[in-house]
């Protein structure tokens, strides 16, 4: 089984509009919710190709909750690590007609130190029964940069 590691997570919102104009009242024809995060996407895709993947990801608030809710309906195991502030929203806004889009991203919540040791915890135990670790994505703080390298040890020490 294959580890996906996302440190920052989000949940991926597309409205779809008709037309983007500023200082408008939009009405979406069309929205989509996901779980989003670059380890999501690789965990996805690996379940798509019927690869097993487990993803980690650090969660907060009701949008971690739906983005965990989201992935596990997609068939994804998801290994939920449950921490302080809100889990990050990312609100594409795509025009029907001529497929151009907006990406707009909100920032991660900053890590305490009560949760990079949550973290640390969960990838302990998240590691058990694989055979790889993918390290994906961005950092959701500064206070996040020290999981990496310790991530990166842990997994190799596992034989990983």
């Amino acid at each position: 089984m294959f580890l996906t590691v996302t440190l920052n997570p989000a949940l991926d919102k597309t409205l779809c509009v008709d037309r983007n104009t500023p200082q408008d009242t939009l009405r979406a024809t069309r929205s989509l919710d996901i779980a989003g995060g670059k380890g999501v996407n690789v965990a996805r895709a690996l379940h798509a190709l019927g690869g097993r993947a487990r993803a980690l990801m650090p969660l907060a608030g009701h949008p971690g909750a739906h983005a965990a809710d989201l992935a596990r309906a997609e068939g994804l195991e998801v290994a939920a690590v449950p921490v302080s502030g809100q889990t990050r929203t990312a609100i594409t806004i795509r025009v029907a007609d001529t497929e151009q889009y907006w990406h707009y991203l909100e920032p991660g919540p900053d890590l305490q130190e009560s949760d990079l040791a949550r973290v640390r915890e969960g990838f302990r135990r998240a590691l058990e029964g694989c055979h790889t670790v993918a390290l994906c994505g961005s950092l959701p703080s500064p206070s996040a940069a020290p999981l990496l390298p310790w991530m990166a040890r842990t997994a190799a020490n596992a034989g990983l």
